[in-house]
């Protein structure tokens, strides 16, 4: 998916963010919109959207006067686990034009569904080795990377993980986020790495699992042999890091219990350029803006969903420091 923003052009390689739309809109889609429009003569055909039933869950990055929306964009994948197949099945999905919802079709044939409920996995790059019992609702096998690519004014499209449940008869997928981002701008040119690392070990990224709660949220446990108390976000010949311009990094929701740092590495130098010893709670799909990347205390913004307007506002951002 992309990041949608009518003031600037849709990056073509992008093809993962989060998408937006009102409670309402989806809760009629959801009556209306079953598989009734999808492509005859294929398998399981699964509708799609993003965050959009319960709205303190949506993901919209809003600017005060360049308002931005994230929607399915390319070529997208998913990953539907039955409770039977060992490793998930891919589905795809090709959507010309940014769009709030896309139809996802199989893309093997010789293999099959057989479950009578899904879970399915978005992106389905890191849900790769997943694996779900049947029985309950948690996926292990997942996979977060702490190496990350800069996309300016967005996030790494492989950086984020969603999980959404399905029936047999009602296949609406609507995916709920699993991490969380620092979001960030840079002072300088000549950066060509920002890192996001705990003090206590606290892992932020790496293999974990997913269980969902009583209200059909995800929860984040790290778990398994390939583990990490850093993310970060790091320059290539592609894709750099430039003065001026806003990062996100993906991580893993946790407590910080003695806090964390942020570092960059400016012509091969390492600084840390910030950093905070109070104990502080990451929650999942929220957004902790670190501002301008400068040598100086953190100040934690925490941006919570504005509730009148289910949107991210700045106006309305609440902070915990």
């Amino acid at each position: 998916m992309v990041i949608y923003n009518k003031k600037m052009k849709i990056m073509k390689k992008l093809i993962f963010t989060t998408m937006a739309i009102s409670a309402l809109f989806l809760s009629v889609s959801c009556q209306k919109e079953n598989v009734n429009d999808a492509p005859k003569g294929e398998g399981v055909v699964f509708t799609a959207y993003v965050d959009g039933v319960d709205p303190d869950t949506k993901t919209v990055i809003q600017k005060v006067d360049d308002k931005s929306i994230s929607y399915w964009n390319g070529v997208e994948e998913i990953g539907i686990l039955d409770g039977v197949i060992a490793k998930p099945k891919v589905y795809s999905a090709t959507v010309d034009q940014p769009s709030p919802k896309a139809i996802f079709t199989e893309t093997d044939s010789n293999i099959s569904l057989s479950g009578t409920s899904y879970i399915a996995l978005y992106p389905a790059k890191p849900a790769g080795s997943a694996s779900w019992q049947g029985e309950g609702t948690t996926v292990n096998g997942l996979w977060l990377t702490g190496n990350q690519t800069p996309f300016e004014g967005t996030y790494d499209p492989i950086s984020h993980i969603a999980i959404a449940t399905a029936g047999a008869e009602d296949t609406n997928l609507m995916f709920k986020n699993a991490i969380s981002y620092f979001k960030f701008t840079v002072p300088s040119d000549n950066i060509s790495e920002v890192c996001i690392f705990s003090h206590l070990g606290e892992y932020i990224s790496g293999n974990f699992s997913i269980s969902l709660d009583e209200a059909n949220n995800p929860v984040v446990t790290p778990e398994g042999v390939l583990l990490q108390t850093y993310s970060k976000i790091e320059a290539n010949e592609e894709y750099t890091i430039a003065s001026g311009k806003t990062y996100f990094i993906g991580v893993l929701p946790c407590t910080f219990n003695a806090g964390f740092s942020v570092e960059y590495v400016s012509d091969g130098v390492k600084s840390t350029v910030k950093t905070t010893t109070k104990e502080y709670e990451l929650k999942r799909n929220k957004i902790v803006d670190l501002g301008t990347i400068e040598n100086q205390p953190v100040d934690v913004k925490h941006v919570y969903l504005e509730a009148s307007t289910d949107n991210w506002a700045a106006a309305d951002a609440v902070l915990a420091v």
